[in-house]
C-alpha cells in the first residue's frame, strides 16, 4: 500500500520555532555580537531585536534569537559616515 508524502512538519518536535533558523541563545548573541547580555535582553525587551520566546513568558521562557535576524539586525544599527552631519561636531568619549 503507498501512502501519499507527509507535508513539511511547520515547527520542531517540541517547541514554537521555524524549522531552517539557526537558535541562538541571547548569551550566544552577546558573543556572537560582542555586546553584553544585558543589552541583548534589553533589545528583546524593547522589540527592536526580533526573537522568539518559547515555552510561555517569565522564568520558565526561554529567548532564543535567529542568527540570520541577529546579522540583519546589526546590518541595521551601521552608521555611515555620510550621515554625521556637519554641526553635530567631532565625536568624542563620554563618560
Amino acid at each position: 500500500m503507498k501512502t501519499d508524502p507527509q507535508p513539511p512538519v511547520p515547527a520542531l518536535s517540541g517547541s514554537s520555532l521555524p524549522v531552517g533558523i539557526k537558535p541562538l541563545t541571547p548569551a550566544e548573541a552577546a558573543r556572537a555580537a560582542k555586546v553584553s547580555v544585558s543589552l541583548i535582553y534589553q533589545l528583546c525587551a524593547e522589540r527592536r531585536l526580533p526573537h522568539y520566546r518559547v515555552g510561555g513568558t517569565g522564568r520558565r521562557g526561554k529567548i532564543v534569537i535567529d542568527e540570520a535576524e541577529l546579522i540583519e539586525f546589526l546590518r541595521s544599527c551601521r552608521v555611515d559616515s555620510s550621515d554625521l552631519a556637519e554641526d553635530d561636531g567631532p565625536l568624542r568619549h563620554i563618560r
